[in-house]
């Protein structure tokens, strides 16, 4: 905390060498945030003239402006510009008038008054939104407080939201407004939409006098839907909402359904953050999740710019901040602006440097550019003629940066000059916007002198997108010979497709290799993974197999298989002091527990008492650590264990009984461990450990430093719990039959982590059992496998590995459990009949088609449905309408079929010309599902719309079919089903039945969700998927003979809550 420094208005600050002198350890701080997702921004914003001055002009000056109380393009947070109908938009002063709405006329780079006026108040300031329907304005009176100075806030000062509509090139207020936010004045205020349309507006506001002392207090509050009513202001429901006189806040919506504020707090030297998911109680502690961004002496200033890259499916969040470190080191190579980017994924923060303390930077701004994936830092430092620094917030020039957002490493010095008055070296506060920019929009940043009173502006073009990389190459290979005595040499052999352009191979016993066909000689006696890593300019992916080495002796006689007896996991999000797992059901003496543990922040741990650690202190950075034990039960063991923590923390673990290990010696190898802290790892290897005995249990596990589950074990291993909250543990096994090395062991992950992993081997005991066998591979024959109805077939079992158990399915709704039964088919159709074998191992199933005719004459064979095109489209901000464009080479006759999945349930009215064939398939409350036909006429429009009785997300698209039968469009009923449990990872579509020979199924599968992943039946084709908004995909096949169809079933990459319809199109006769 920096008690000597106070904030004064620029043009005080600026008024004489005196005061410039007593004020160069004074650092001005402000904090600014905006909602961007920025697009092809290369090189440096142009707009430079010569003048006789020593310094050159950057940019373009525009409006002046007197009688406004701060500098008309602060404060920091808050976002000035928007894009809209092929123009770029302002909220600027208008000199005896007030705020008004401006268009720039990019021919003349002139601003243009639309006469448009907002709040009249000159001692306000606001912030921006377009949300693709409305433009919102919130406008607050200010008061500037420092911590030298501290100033309270006023009441009877309202802060107003104003909603304008746009229609016919112009915006009209809406009726209602303005509505009141809150009623006080504060430093700044910063607002953005969650996915329910409603509008949140974070401030600061300092409270007390002198006498009394004072307090300032992060405020929150929220609106109805379209901002036309707004709840009562509340603090934020966290842990230390007070910082400094001197802190401001700021929010963002980010990841689909999440709103996060994000301060500065001086007094505890962090950049806070804290987070709620859409649709929780907005006042609630337990809504709410907070943090520190950044913890550390010097590093925490009121400085910062927060961002949401609203393409990125990972949801992340970029926020530039200014340290505090010009005034409390004298290191000039320290970090003066920090990019800190947030990846919901790990939960957790990482950092890069802007500038140093040496640039005299600050006020920083960014601008996300997905295409070039690059992140664009904008900021004030002095002119381009002046070196050194007289303090750190001078005004100057408006300086830019560039750095990919996937490792953000910004080139030294200032940046190059985009915005610079050189007769008057007094620019400052620059903002930009919080929408997208593109090749259409260009990119417009603004700024003022406060001395000369003048706005200037930096605009430029950009360039078409880049062409986009190759396909990731898909990596296989052959091996020969998978297996040997050692030594034993193995030919590896690349059969990649894609054009890798260089390979990886680690052979899974130390060694590696960079060939593209090589071999590898394995000295000893082991299970390898042989591990291929193909890579080219657009990625790499991996491929594996397993070399088996003997020793060419007899081996040791074969021990008894350890078994699982059953596992318990726990998890606690709140913070304790004591671990407590519970004993698994049905444990009994002798067997040997194994149980592991994350905790947040890194703790140390007494281990409970009969434990033997097998890692006690694995940290993953500073984050979290991993802990795991094991213990042999006795006769009268509690019911649940406790592990002592040095410090309250977050923690998820379990515990799994195994039975028939040895009692003296539980393990059979070593412990083995790896850690990766970067936070953005996509799996994990456990190094090799060599077991003593065959039928060794190999056993091991991972933690990450996050409360996002999402761990899959090795393949060919068993996953036996997952803790999913709190902080995440998982643990898993395999048998290894023979003694010997094992072999690398690779946990891979949903999504990028800091992770560590641990392995080792349980040591079987002696005579506890037979080996359980390994599960049967099942197989059958079926006669006749056609006919007509009633049909009679015959099953016959042909299964391998002596399964104990038979489960027959026929495809029409008729089972069996006998080994070899027969089953009539008395309906026409098409019938998936499965058998399931199953043993103690485990089970397997095959599957045959059985086809079933009327037994009379078919009507006559008639043409088959030919598709025409298809198109999809999404929109991932809320809206109340849906519009799909027809596609290309559509012609009259055509038949049209479109559906859409819309984001909390809304209700909508059919557009014109349209059938509905589901109206309101609803996935609980989360969304709904909508499908309609058309016949094409003889003008239909370029694209149809849909309209939605309320705003939201939404994805969707068409397919022209031609063909049909424009009478009847449809051959069969329409059928449906959902799943809203949100854990499926399919769906089947009921059986349908069709009137006509070559009639086309069609169908499609909508998620509560705005992941993509669906994959369309089996011999279907999917015509498209709507990968962004809400989910939705379209699929179809032919029918050849008509009747009965059987099932579809879609399936998922991810589990979801989801619907599906199906139906079929009847053919031209």
């Amino acid at each position: 905390m920096k008690k000597h420094r106070t904030k004064v208005p620029l043009e005080k600050r600026q008024s004489t060498a005196k005061e410039t002198a007593s004020k160069m350890k004074r650092t001005v701080r402000w904090l600014s945030q905006a909602l961007v997702m920025a697009v092809v921004v290369t090189g440096s914003i142009l707009g430079i003239t010569s003048t006789a001055s020593a310094a050159a002009n950057y940019g373009y000056p525009s409006v002046s402006y007197t009688g406004v109380s701060n500098a008309p393009t602060s404060d920091k947070p808050q976002s000035k510009l928007w894009w809209h109908d092929g123009s770029w938009w302002a909220d600027m002063w208008t000199t005896g008038t007030g705020w008004q709405i401006y268009r720039l006329d990019v021919a003349t780079k002139t601003w243009v008054s639309t006469g448009i006026t907002n709040d009249t108040r000159a001692s306000t300031l606001a912030d921006t939104l377009w949300d693709g329907t409305h433009l919102y304005i919130a406008s607050h009176v200010v008061a500037v407080s420092s911590d030298a100075a501290p100033r309270a806030s006023v009441s009877g000062q309202p802060a107003r939201l104003y909603r304008y509509s746009y229609s016919g090139g112009t915006f009209k207020l809406d009726s209602g407004f303005p509505t009141t936010i809150m009623n006080n004045s504060s430093e700044s205020m910063t607002i953005d939409q969650d996915s329910t349309g409603a509008i949140w507006a974070t401030w600061t506001q300092v409270a007390g006098n002198s006498t009394s002392g004072f307090t300032n207090t992060v405020y929150v509050n929220r609106s109805a839907s379209g901002g036309t009513s707004w709840d009562t202001p509340f603090v934020i429901p966290v842990t230390n909402p007070n910082p400094a006189p001197d802190d401001i806040s700021a929010v963002v919506a980010y990841g689909g359904n999440k709103i996060g504020v994000m301060w500065s707090d001086q007094r505890l030297g962090a950049i806070r953050w804290a987070t709620r998911t859409d649709g929780t109680s907005s006042t609630a502690t337990s809504s709410w999740r907070v943090q520190d961004a950044v913890r550390g002496n010097g590093l925490a200033d009121d400085h910062l710019n927060v961002k949401t890259l609203q393409s990125d499916t990972a949801g992340r969040v970029f926020a530039a901040i200014k340290t505090g470190l010009n005034d409390t080191a004298g290191n000039q190579s320290l970090a003066q602006l920090s990019l800190l980017v947030f990846r919901p994924g790990t939960g957790a923060f990482t950092t890069s440097t802007i500038a140093t303390v040496a640039d005299c930077v600050s006020r920083p701004q960014i601008v996300l550019d997905t295409q070039n994936n690059m992140v664009h830092a904008f900021h004030t430092a002095p002119g381009t003629d002046v070196s050194g620094c007289a303090f750190s917030g001078t005004p100057g020039a408006i300086y830019e940066k560039t750095a990919s957002m996937d490792n953000p490493v910004f080139p030294s010095g200032r940046g190059t000059p985009v915005i610079q008055d050189g007769a008057s070296a007094n620019m400052n506060d620059v903002t930009t916007s919080k929408q997208s920019v593109n090749s259409t929009t260009g990119l417009v940043v603004l700024a003022s002198n406060n001395v000369t009173k003048r706005y200037w502006f930096a605009y430029r073009s950009l360039g078409t997108a880049p062409p986009p990389p190759p396909a990731a190459p898909v990596a296989s290979f052959t091996a020969s010979p998978l297996s040997g005595t050692a030594p034993l040499t193995t030919n590896f052999t690349d059969t990649s497709t894609g054009t890798p352009t260089s390979w990886a191979w680690n052979f899974g016993d130390g060694g590696t290799s960079t060939a593209q066909n090589p071999s590898h000689t394995y000295t000893a006696a082991g299970t390898y993974t042989a591990t291929l890593t193909a890579t080219n300019a657009g990625g790499s992916t991996s491929a594996n197999r397993t070399i088996t080495v003997t020793t060419g002796t007899t081996p040791p006689p074969t021990t008894a298989a350890i078994t699982t007896v059953a596992s318990t996991t726990t998890n606690n999000t709140a913070t304790t002091t004591s671990v407590t797992l519970n004993k698994p059901a049905g444990t009994a003496a002798g067997d040997v527990l194994v149980a592991s543990f994350t905790a947040d922040k890194n703790p140390t741990a007494t281990t409970a008492s009969g434990w033997t650690p097998i890692v006690n202190n694995l940290s993953i950075s500073s984050g979290a650590r991993v802990f795991a034990y094991y213990r042999v039960v006795g006769a009268s063991d509690p019911a649940s264990y406790t592990w002592t923590l040095n410090t309250a923390v977050k923690w998820g673990g379990g515990i799994t009984a195994y039975r028939g290990v040895n009692n003296t010696t539980p393990l059979d190898s070593t412990v083995a461990t790896a850690t990766n802290t970067t936070y953005t790892a996509s799996s994990i290897a456990a190094p090799s450990i060599t077991t003593a005995s065959n039928n060794a249990l190999l056993i091991g596990g991972v933690g990450f430093d996050s409360s996002t589950s999402g761990a899959n074990a090795p393949t060919g291993w068993t996953e036996r719990w997952e803790a999913t909250d709190g902080q995440i543990a998982q643990q898993a096994d395999t048998t290894q039959a023979t003694a010997g090395a094992t072999g690398t062991a690779t946990w891979t992950f949903n999504t990028a982590k800091a992770v560590a992993v641990w392995r080792t081997a349980l040591k079987p005991g002696a005579g506890t059992g037979g080996t359980t066998p390994a599960a049967p591979v099942a197989s059958f024959t079926a006669s006749p496998l056609s006919g007509t109805a009633p049909l009679t077939t015959n099953f016959t079992d042909t299964s391998t590995g002596t399964p104990t158990s038979w489960a027959w399915n026929f495809g029409d709704g008729g089972t069996s459990t006998a080994q070899n039964p027969s089953h009539t088919y008395t309906a026409a159709g098409t019938y998936t009949a499965t058998l399931t074998a199953t043993n103690a191992g485990g089970s397997t199933s095959a599957n045959r088609t059985i086809t079933v005719t009327t037994g009379t004459t078919p009507p006559p064979t008639t043409a088959a449905i030919t598709t025409v095109a298809s198109t999809t489209t999404n929109n991932t901000a809320t809206t109340t309408s849906v519009t799909l464009n027809k596609p290309a080479g559509t012609a009259a006759g055509d038949v049209l079929v479109a559906s859409f999945t819309a984001d909390k349930n809304p209700t909508a009215t059919t557009a014109s010309g349209w059938t509905p064939i589901v109206n309101n398939l609803s996935i609980s409350s989360g969304a709904r599902v909508f499908a309609y036909y058309r016949v094409v006429g003889a003008s239909d429009p370029a694209s149809y719309t849909w309209t939605l009785n309320t705003a939201v997300k939404w994805g969707g698209g068409i397919t022209a079919y031609r063909g049909v039968n424009n009478t009847t469009p449809l051959d069969s009923t329409v059928a449906t089903a959902t799943n809203t449990t949100y854990t499926a990872s399919s769906i089947a579509a009921p059986s349908i039945t069709t009137a006509s020979n070559n009639a086309l199924l069609i169908g499609g599968v909508g998620f509560d969700s705005s992941t993509s992943g669906a994959n369309a039946p089996t011999g279907w084709t999917e015509r498209w998927e709507a990968t962004d908004g809400q989910i939705a995909q379209q699929a179809d096949t032919t029918q050849a003979t008509a009747g009965a169809t059987g099932t579809a079933t879609w399936t998922f990459n991810t589990a979801k809550a989801v619907a599906v319809w199906r139906t079929a199109l009847k053919p031209a006769s």
